[in-house]
């Protein structure tokens, strides 16, 4: 039987749960391009990836360069293969969450890009920090390079 010292810490245990689920949403990335980085003095680093028009997530990730540990923030574009000349189209860092049918034209990279959408992006601290991002190209898409950058210092 539960005791008046544990009924009252009921509420506080759902409250403490509560936070925990709602903390697990992911951390807002700032969207900070090259010309950004630069006037904070940061160093940015970019990975580039192949995504397949196959309707399947992809994840891109980019490492902080050595000796830098401080998250800045981030930027994506993305090319059509054999189309684009130039990562021209622009891919959103926050992502509604979840990803769902209903938010999809929110996450969808920019205009001629938009059959490609961003499921999620997350940074990860300590010895070697990180930004990733999902990535799905719709089934039957042109295939598709992300460029993902960060900025650290």
């Amino acid at each position: 039987m539960l005791t008046d010292k544990y009924l009252l810490m009921l509420p506080l245990a759902c409250l403490t749960f509560a936070l925990q689920v709602s903390g697990a949403a992911q951390t807002q990335i700032v969207e900070v391009d090259k010309a950004a980085c630069e006037a904070e003095k940061g160093t940015q680093n970019c990975a580039h990836r192949g995504i397949k028009g196959d309707g399947h997530i992809h994840d891109v990730s980019v490492n902080a360069p050595a000796g830098k540990s401080r998250f800045l923030g981030g930027s994506a574009r993305t090319l059509r293969q054999n189309l684009d000349n130039d990562f021209k189209w622009m891919c959103i860092m926050n992502p509604p969450q979840p990803p769902t049918v209903e938010n999809s034209a929110q996450r969808q990279c920019t205009d001629e890009a938009q059959d490609m959408s961003v499921e999620r992006c997350t940074m990860t601290r300590g010895n070697s920090p990180s930004l990733t991002c999902e990535y799905v190209n719709s089934t039957g898409a042109k295939r598709k390079v992300v460029e993902l950058c960060g900025c650290w210092k």
